[in-house]
């Protein structure tokens, strides 16, 4: 081969050598930047063994639109968790968080992380006013994310408290942290019974082998809002066991045919003159609530317990009672009590400790 044939063949050679450099440069980069696309997708899905809940666009118990998918969710949210299983709460969706719901979201997470070897995650909303509302209940933190700062007055206008027995010291914190002090009497008094009747209804649950208790309250212009919850046995319950058949039945015949056997029940606590406790000083916490609400306008009051929902409403001069059924227990009591404090209330209700 001529010296010229050798230079040429020698060009071609390397112009080749340089292709494939340049070709094996670029599907190395393909590769990582695959690799990449990966890896930041693997983080945004949630792991194999997941299952994933998705939060109704508004969570609420006490709107009657939303609360069958709300308790739904909730319901699904304490089936038992596989071994290894990671469950994810997909809250991307949610716009709006209502005390009665969320309240008893708090209560139920809580039992979840209780548990050995229990995994949560959550997908955060996209609404920045309700990624504040799970911050400042805490449920940021159980999930393992940043915590955010409230700068929403309704969001920051919450207090929250739980507790294992009846503390009139930490409720009445509570209510200082929340109402000026010409309230302070009626509120205590409130927030007090919410949490008797929930000691007194709870007992041993699927999450904890004693009573506990969750408390939100705010106050909310002339209204204080207070919500109690517990995971016991409820009070339907509570009123079988520590009560006589006849009794019960008798007040149960009181209500007629319609409505809800749980409802029913509900309503019929209302009107026992003594708690399960035989204690003289605890008078009737329920009947005590619903009195409080016939004595102020504007007053309302919620009780969610298993299955049965009594609504209690004092609007317009007029005192109505209405009885509801939810598809999904609660397994456990919740009760919203919105007190309208412009009003002055009946001084009976506040000396009311019958034997």
């Amino acid at each position: 081969m001529s010296r010229k044939a050798r230079v040429v063949a020698a060009r071609l050679a390397r112009k080749r050598q340089r292709k494939l450099i340049r070709k094996f440069a670029r599907s190395r980069k393909v590769r990582e930047a695959n690799v990449r696309r990966q890896k930041k997708s693997a983080k945004a899905r949630p792991p194999a063994l997941a299952r994933t809940l998705y939060s109704p666009s508004q969570f609420s118990l006490s709107d009657p639109t939303w609360r069958e998918k709300s308790s739904k969710f909730l319901a699904r949210l304490r089936d038992p968790l596989r071994e290894n299983e990671t469950l994810v709460l997909d809250f991307s969706g949610t716009i709006l968080f209502e005390v009665s719901a969320t309240l008893v979201l708090r209560s139920v997470v809580d039992g979840i992380i209780s548990q050995p070897h229990a995994s949560l995650r959550c997908i955060l909303p996209r609404n920045p006013r309700e990624r504040e509302v799970l911050s400042h209940i805490g449920l940021l933190k159980d999930f393992g994310r940043s915590e955010v700062i409230p700068s929403e007055l309704d969001v920051i206008s919450w207090s929250t408290s739980k507790g294992t027995n009846i503390d009139g010291e930490r409720a009445g914190r509570v209510i200082e942290e929340v109402l000026p002090k010409q309230f302070h009497k009626v509120a205590f008094r409130a927030v007090s019974e919410s949490i008797a009747n929930a000691v007194e209804h709870s007992g041993k649950s699927e999450f904890f082998s004693t009573p506990n208790w969750w408390m939100f309250a705010r106050q909310a212009g002339t209204k204080f809002v207070v919500a109690v919850c517990d995971l016991g046995v409820g009070i339907p319950g509570t009123l079988q066991s520590k009560y006589p058949t006849e009794y019960i039945m008798s007040l149960y015949s009181l209500f007629g045919n319609s409505g809800h056997r749980d409802a029913k029940l509900i309503e019929a606590a209302t009107q026992l003159r003594r708690s399960s406790t035989n204690q003289s000083h605890r008078g009737r916490g329920l009947g005590n609530m619903v009195e409080l609400v016939k004595s102020l306008a504007g007053s309302e009051l919620y009780i969610f317990s298993n299955r049965g929902i009594y609504h209690a409403q004092h609007r317009r001069g007029r005192v109505g009672y209405y009885r509801f059924r939810l598809k999904e227990s609660l397994k456990g009591t919740l009760i919203v009590w919105t007190i309208n404090c412009i009003e002055t209330p009946d001084s009976n209700w506040m000396c009311n400790d019958e034997a």
